[in-house]
């Protein structure tokens, strides 16, 4: 489609509140400029290089996406009480945890919140456990330690870590100019004196 014509959409398609069907049943439609809402979408980055993209294999996925159902169902059984899976589930939850964060440890950005997920987890069965065996309430203020844990690596990611490379990213960018301004020097028009890059 090209830029500037516009596109005659139903109104149920492009929002799903509930007078979009009273709309639709009596026929009326937007005429919307699907450029225009497009221009808002989030553009690729074509600067990018490979390093910049975390690409995950499918079978790591696959692992994530188990490590989503035990934890889920861990919680589950927490909610209603049925103690020896929820127990169970500790493990394998806890465990994919542990492995996904050590396939991600050469990446900052995935290895911090990756430790994140893996304390909360711990911390979140030692608060079940203390509750499926009854024990002193109490005893529930020691999940502060994995909670606080887990806090930890994101401080020193959020503080530290991305705000330095953030830095680096723009005394680089700043220097790639510099580099690029030192082999194109300004050159003036014999004519006109205007300077033009060469």
């Amino acid at each position: 489609m090209s830029r500037g014509t516009s596109r005659e959409v139903p109104l149920f398609c492009i929002t799903p509140l509930p007078g979009c069907a009273v709309a639709h049943f009596f026929g009326t439609k937007l005429s919307l400029n699907i450029n225009f809402l497009l221009s808002f979408a989030p553009k690729p980055d074509l600067t990018m290089s490979d390093q910049d993209n975390y690409i995950i294999p499918a079978r790591f996925r696959k692992m994530e996406n188990t490590h989503i159902l035990f934890w889920l169902v861990k919680d589950i059984c927490w909610c209603i009480g049925i103690k020896w899976l929820g127990i169970a589930m500790i493990v394998p939850t806890l465990a994919i945890a542990g492995i996904i964060a050590w396939r991600t440890r050469h990446l900052i950005s995935e290895l911090t919140h990756n430790l994140a997920i893996f304390f909360w987890i711990s911390a979140n069965s030692f608060w079940m456990v203390t509750e499926f065996a009854h024990v002193d309430d109490r005893l529930k203020l020691y999940a502060l330690i994995p909670f606080f844990a887990g806090v930890v690596p994101l401080v020193y990611y959020y503080a530290y870590y991305s705000p330095r490379q953030y830095l680096r990213n723009k005394a680089e960018m700043k220097n790639s100019d510099h580099r690029v301004l030192s082999m194109n020097p300004p050159v003036a028009d014999a004519n006109t004196g205007n300077v033009a890059r060469g």
